[in-house]
């Protein structure tokens, strides 16, 4: 199976791309975050957070794999707000990795500047961060 950034994976169409990824979803009773959640006022407080965060979880030119999104996933498990660089040669790429990774640990893409993409996932049981109300 072609990864995520290798040339062969670039050659085909995203909905293909989409398809050979095989990262296996979370099941549907996990929490869903998405950026339909948050609210405009939440991102930023959300953003204004993760300035001064350095990137926990780096995506090479290899591409999206299983163990890049069990990082991130246990990351956001232990930060609830992690900054991710993806160092990959097309920005359509880039932007179908931090969506792939978004949808496959249940989180929510609060920014993304440039190869950097902010993720955020409420932890389950101690919350670390509050979030502002609407």
């Amino acid at each position: 199976m072609p990864r995520i950034g290798s040339k062969s994976f670039r050659s085909q169409s995203s909905r293909d791309r989409l398809d050979l990824v095989g990262l296996r979803p979370r099941m549907s009773s996990d929490t869903d975050m998405t950026t339909a959640t948050l609210s405009e006022k939440q991102r930023k407080y959300l953003r204004g957070l993760g300035h001064g965060r350095d990137p926990i979880v780096l995506i090479g030119q290899s591409g999206l794999s299983a163990g890049v999104t069990k990082e991130l996933d246990l990351a956001l498990d232990a930060h609830e707000l992690v900054k991710v660089r993806a160092r990959v040669g097309d920005r359509d790429e880039r932007d179908l990795i931090f969506e792939e990774l978004t949808k496959q640990t249940s989180s929510a893409l609060v920014q993304r500047i440039g190869n950097v993409g902010l993720f955020y996932r409420r932890h389950k049981e101690k919350p670390k961060i509050i979030l502002p109300a609407d």
